[in-house]
């Protein structure tokens, strides 16, 4: 399905196969509140405190004349009895994010309130055509089963549970979040559309642009909030399906977490390196950092800990990191592929500190054992000079292990390293313990990165807000790769504004392992450059959400554009890309990184754009904000 970030047209009405979307009318609001389970139903999910009829139709009548709210109704006649459910859509034309209620008849017979009819509605497939819908939202009462499998045949996702959300029959009950994205998105090329004065995305990306907090302070954070000894406070978070995943992870290990989304606020109470439960199932998802960073943590504690992950993080690779814990005499029994998710962990906590690790395939091995290095160790200390040693075996990732030392400093655990003829040898002295403290995560790089592509891209002046050359993110180095094509970049008070090259965009050749996830991002920029672009350094990123390397060669192949792909390397040469459906592989990174070829050239369409919830879930969204005029 093809769809345009376009503004939908509100005035629609299906009669033929019974669905009727539109905005409220007078009529409808008696037809709902005559409806036999509409009245219980609004009172139950819009409110937090019991209702009176009459506060309940002033409400709904509230709603209607903002005209912020819409309606499917569907009524499906089988066996002469009316069934169906009541959706009251709060459509917001900012963010095409769509909340709806899901109700259906408690008394219907078996199979018809959840039937196949049901289910296809229930796919938002036209509806999502007819708005331009991006997302849609819906909470599910955690103990209704039925309703909560429809969903999930229809297609929504699960992202977690809200409790106390809705007042029913005299109790407070908890609900479940459902999520459903749009399968396939074309990007609006606006470069076309630019007429002799500014156009009004220039001026907002001029202006600048904000953008969520960095997932990998994110979730390093999570992980020492955990460890410290008391409540932490952490502001600026982002909130993504990764970090949705570490938070239940932390709350299935017994810790205490409260949530503010709306306010990107967490507060997760430690115990000092202590782990509530000792016993415990998780699913990291697939967030690769909350899949390492947990797995060291549990193999050098006690307990038994099953762990387990989407397919996509199956896949990745957990060997070396395996290897090490089971060195430490940690007991790790695969359940499926050896070295591989799903796995049970069974620990004694550990007193060995001479660690090794092979950090080619990722540095997350490295950092989830840094993190982990003040649970390690003799409980009495005979020599306070001594500390845990883990050696790095191999070199990748060191922007990422400067954020882990960084960070473990900032919440009061210090590290050394020592450089030898056999590589780097990291030490964290013994005595040492994660304090409890406020720490705001910065702005995420590698989201702001998309944003100054636009740069080039476009020919204009791109800022994003609070960005400074004197971040902890290694892809703040993605910038200087501009540069040397033709960018300059300012650092200013609000962020650093990128201005675009005065001639022509400069081919280059270029080291990308120390920000080697904005290769995507270069890649898309490539094909408009003088020259052609060659990316070095970058075989790793083929055991990523996916093999990067070759997705980035199919990308552009789908686009018309050529390419020479290497073991860890490609080039990728000038040309005229044309329209085509770029195949994310399910990598959040590839769905943003070509959207912005799609800004450039008509037709491009990103197939299961809302991957990038992985880590950045309102991309889509916020660039609708910006270029829809």
């Amino acid at each position: 399905m093809k769809l345009s970030l376009s503004a939908p047209s509100p005035d629609y009405r299906l009669e033929g196969e019974r669905l009727c979307l539109r905005p409220i009318t007078e009529e409808d609001i008696d037809e709902v509140l005559a409806w036999r389970n509409a009245p219980q139903t609004v009172q139950n999910f819009y409110y937090r405190k019991p209702i009176t009829r009459s506060e309940q139709e002033q409400w709904i009548r509230t709603k209607v004349a903002s005209g912020t709210v819409h309606q499917f109704i569907v009524f499906l006649k089988e066996t002469g009895q009316d069934i169906g459910c009541v959706y009251l859509q709060h459509f917001d034309t900012e963010t095409r994010c769509a909340e709806s209620g899901v109700f259906f008849d408690p008394e219907a017979p078996a199979g018809q309130g959840y039937g196949t009819e049901a289910v296809k509605l229930l796919n938002f497939g036209y509806a999502f055509g007819v708005l331009g819908l991006h997302q849609t939202i819906a909470r599910v009462q955690s103990h209704n089963t039925a309703s909560r499998k429809l969903h999930q045949r229809a297609g929504f996702l699960e992202e977690g549970t809200i409790v106390h959300d809705i007042f029913l029959d005299g109790a407070w009950v908890d609900t479940v979040c459902f999520r459903l994205y749009v399968p396939q998105l074309e990007i609006p090329c606006v470069s076309e559309k630019r007429g002799s004065g500014e156009p009004a995305f220039a001026a907002a990306l001029r202006e600048g642009v904000t953008v969520p907090g960095s997932k990998s302070i994110t979730n390093r954070a999570l992980l020492m909030a955990m460890l410290a000894d008391g409540e932490t406070e952490l502001s600026g978070v982002l909130f993504s399906d990764d970090s949705r995943h570490f938070l239940q992870c932390a709350r299935d290990l017994g810790f205490e977490v409260q949530v503010d989304e709306a306010a990107r606020k967490v507060s997760i109470c430690g115990l000092g390196g202590a782990l509530p439960k000792e016993e415990a199932s998780l699913n990291v998802g697939s967030a690769g950092t909350a899949a390492r960073f947990l797995t060291a943590v549990l193999g050098v504690s006690k307990g038994t800990f099953h762990l387990d992950a989407s397919e996509q993080m199956r896949r990745r690779p957990m060997a070396p990191l395996i290897r090490t814990l089971r060195d430490l005499g940690c007991e790790i029994r695969c359940e499926a592929e050896e070295d591989h998710f799903p796995f049970t962990i069974t620990g004694k906590g550990c007193d060995r500190y001479e660690l090794e690790i092979e950090i080619g395939q990722s540095s997350q091995f490295l950092s989830g054992l840094l993190i982990s290095a003040p649970l390690i160790g003799p409980e009495i200390l005979t020599d306070p000079g001594a500390g845990v040693r883990i050696r790095a075996l191999g070199s990748h990732g060191g922007a990422y292990i400067r954020i882990t030392r960084e960070m473990m400093r900032s919440f009061g655990v210090e590290t050394e390293s020592e450089t030898g003829a056999e590589g780097e040898t990291f030490v964290i002295p013994f005595g040492q313990q994660y304090r409890a403290i406020r720490y705001a995560v910065e702005p995420d790089m590698s989201a702001a990165a998309y944003y100054y592509a636009m740069c080039p891209l476009l020919g204009v002046p791109v800022m994003v807000r609070d960005i400074h050359f004197d971040s902890l993110q290694g892809d703040i180095a993605f910038l200087r790769i501009l540069e040397r094509m033709g960018c300059r970049a300012e650092e200013t008070a609000e962020g650093i504004a990128l201005l675009p090259p005065e001639g022509a965009l400069q081919g280059i050749s270029v080291d990308m392992s120390a920000c080697s996830d904005q290769a995507i991002t270069l890649a898309a920029v490539a094909p408009f450059a003088e020259g052609p672009v060659e990316i070095t350094g970058i075989g790793h990123i083929r055991l990523q959400e996916c093999d990067r390397l070759h997705g980035i060669a199919q990308a552009l192949a789908s686009l018309g554009i050529r390419t020479e792909e290497g073991e860890d390397r490609i080039v990728i040469y000038p040309g005229r890309p044309t329209g085509g459906v770029v195949d994310t592989l399910e990598d959040h990174r590839m769905a943003m990184g070509f959207s912005l070829v799609g800004l450039r050239v008509p037709g491009v369409v990103i197939d299961n754009p809302y991957c990038c919830r992985k880590t950045y879930e309102n991309y889509f969204s916020d660039l609708a904000k910006i270029f829809d005029n």
